[in-house]
């Protein structure tokens, strides 16, 4: 393994980037926690799902806005999942992610 400066910067930048990621799911998931704690027929709790389940659903964390179960799943992957490079794979823009890597750094690729 190359352990050159730019590939040690690039694994310290991964790994902060993992962090910052697992720190915010983290955080969605002690929200998720503590809105359980609640009654389930308060008013403020009801309202308080519902609203965090759209906020997930339309950042794209969650596939539906219909459990409330589904906070516990969230994880590192679905944060990723919602990256420029892994959309453009998955709109069929590029062949793979190291490609629309490549095309973001050049400025090729606007959406």
């Amino acid at each position: 393994m190359d352990w050159s400066g730019k590939n040690k910067a690039k694994k310290y930048e991964h790994n902060l980037t993992h962090n910052r990621y697992n720190k915010v799911v983290g955080q969605i998931q002690h929200i998720g926690h503590k809105l359980k704690l609640l009654d389930s027929k308060d008013e403020i709790r009801i309202q308080k799902e519902t609203e965090l389940l759209e906020k997930l659903y339309n950042l794209g964390f969650i596939s539906t806005k219909s459990t409330f179960s589904q906070i516990e799943k969230i994880s590192v992957s679905s944060i990723c999942r919602r990256r420029l490079p892994v959309l453009m794979c998955k709109l069929k823009m590029v062949e793979n992610v190291p490609e629309a890597v490549k095309f973001i750094r050049q400025g090729r690729k606007y959406l």
